[in-house]
């Protein structure tokens, strides 16, 4: 009988065992991981990865603005505390969509491990569909928030619409990549894919 790595069916396991390894391992994991993923998906990670970078270095700087003027200038900076939520907030999506492409979110997959292969397949597909079904409903509150003008921001006069928007943006995102999911675990006569 085939044995089959934990995780190797769409929806199921945690980003590939990495949490187990060393971190030599996991690096080889990972580069492994990302080589099997589609074009599109190589890209969007590299998209990802690089804003994440580019707003977590801007959200250290706010955040040690702040520090350095309330502790040192006896003076809070406004200004830097509310560019600070609206990073963290950005951070915040973009990185359950990051977690999403890599299956990192947190999963309880004792009793889906256990399940033989030709059970394996179709829990993962209703995995994948609820996943997709509480996106679409997500996507779906996003737009009614939007009908609403929410202004601007008090002090930097920023559109609150632009701090809104990393809702439905993260959403579609791991949208996509739950339907690609769906559609691999759905394809006949080939072991499941890895994204």
């Amino acid at each position: 009988m085939e044995q089959k790595e934990p995780g190797s069916v769409p929806g199921m396991g945690q980003a590939a065992g990495l949490e187990a390894l060393p971190a030599d391992d996991a690096a080889e994991a990972e580069r492994a991981a990302r080589a099997g993923m589609p074009r599109l998906f190589r890209l969007l990670d590299d998209v990802l990865r690089a804003v994440m970078v580019v707003l977590l270095g801007v959200l250290v700087v706010a955040v040690t603005a702040n520090v350095f003027g309330r502790f040192l200038l006896n003076r809070s900076l406004a200004s830097s505390d509310e560019l600070s939520r609206f990073l963290f907030v950005w951070v915040i999506f973009l990185g359950a969509a990051l977690a999403h492409l890599h299956r990192e979110h947190i999963a309880v997959d004792l009793f889906v491990k256990r399940l033989p292969p030709s059970l394996a397949r179709p829990v993962a597909v209703l995995q994948e569909l609820l996943i997709g079904i509480v996106l679409v409903a997500l996507l779906i509150s996003a737009r009614q928030v939007f009908l609403v003008d929410s202004g601007v921001s008090p002090l930097l006069r920023v559109p609150l619409s632009w701090i809104d928007a990393s809702v439905p943006l993260c959403a579609l995102v791991m949208l996509l990549i739950t339907v690609h999911r769906i559609g691999l675990a759905l394809r006949p006569g080939r072991p499941a894919e890895r994204v």
